[in-house]
């Protein structure tokens, strides 16, 4: 089982908090779950593998020297493009976006060759997170293409900030406008992800977002029960959706693996900064929370390279967990994880 992982960030411009409860990795063996000592075995390990850059390893060791990356190691990060690892990230200001938005059904899929994104979503309402066949009774069994569309507003919270925002769930294909302008697209229907609207966003006043989501008949990330089965379509913005602010440099992910035999915890944390003239020294601290208050930690100096474009580096560090507190189904403890 895992770790319910917390991130906010120690950086001023980094700030974030996982919230995952993890699951046995695919393909162990119950030879390798040592059935004798299940409660043994059971495990920490955070869900939330990064698909970014370079990974770098440290430890936290007297006199460590600063990770200090190369070009050749930062890769381009594309906002709009985010990995479909994304991990739903909490402690951050937020505004939900659920409830009403507009809806229309695309049955021919001419919407954004007319330009729906730009002159607006006009024909009935529909609650959000939902299903257009849950929400609406003659769409019960259809699929295709369909647009959703409101407002929001940002307050002070939001200015000098990175503003992107979040759906837990779109099926299946996902274009995303706001103030008539492409903020970014996603493909698949049942992992959370997010679009950077910082540049878009304004706060004199109101923005609208105004979302295309398509789900063809042939697509198949569909779930498939047995043969005698019959499995209901879910198409549309079917979990909930937010928006959010981090500073420009924040903690896009994290990934936790344990070594119960090791008393040690691997963490991964994902780094994202924008565009930077010059270097930037700072320090990433890592503390592992049990339930009564016991404190594992571990730190790594590290340099933030000048760049051009934005990137992401992936951060590699052990922390030490001594007398760990195991998950088993009689006493589920859960470690918190803050970066």
């Amino acid at each position: 089982m895992g770790w319910v992982c917390r991130s906010q960030s120690d950086l001023n411009t980094m700030l974030g908090t996982i919230s995952l409860c993890s699951a046995i990795p695919s393909g162990w063996t119950a030879a390798e779950m040592r059935s004798n000592e299940l409660g043994k075995w059971s495990m920490w390990q955070v869900r939330a593998v990064a698909v970014l850059s370079v990974i770098l390893s440290a430890t936290d060791s007297p006199g460590q020297q600063p990770i200090r990356p190369t070009s050749e190691d930062v890769r381009v990060a594309v906002p709009e493009r985010p990995s479909p690892f994304f991990s739903v990230l909490k402690g951050r200001v937020r505004q939900s976006l659920d409830g009403r938005w507009r809806f229309r059904f695309d049955a021919g899929d001419t919407g954004e060759t007319k330009g729906w994104f730009r002159t607006g979503v006009r024909d009935r309402i529909c609650q959000v997170p939902g299903s257009w066949q849950a929400v609406f009774e003659d769409l019960n069994s259809t699929v295709g293409t369909a647009w959703y569309e409101r407002e929001f507003r940002l307050d002070a919270r939001f200015r000098n900030r990175r503003i992107a925002v979040v759906f837990c769930g779109a099926n299946y294909y996902a274009r995303v406008w706001v103030n008539g302008q492409l903020a970014g697209e996603h493909e698949g229907g049942q992992l959370p992800f997010a679009v950077d609207i910082t540049r878009l966003a304004r706060f004199d006043r109101a923005n609208r977002i105004t979302v295309r989501v398509s789900d063809p008949a042939d697509q198949l990330e569909f779930p498939v029960g047995p043969a005698q089965t019959e499995m209901h379509r879910i198409s549309g913005i079917w979990r909930s959706v937010w928006l959010e602010a981090t500073g420009s440099t924040y903690v896009s992910d994290l990934h936790a693996a344990p070594d119960i035999d090791a008393a040690i915890a691997r963490v991964q944390t994902s780094i994202t900064s924008p565009p930077r003239d010059r270097e930037k020294s700072t320090t990433l601290r890592l503390r592992a929370l049990r339930a009564d208050g016991k404190q594992h930690a571990a730190q790594v100096a590290l340099v933030l390279p000048a760049s051009d474009t934005a990137y992401s580096i992936v951060v590699k560090a052990t922390i030490a967990i001594d007398d760990p507190w195991l998950w088993t189904p009689d006493t589920p403890h859960l470690y918190q994880l803050q970066a």
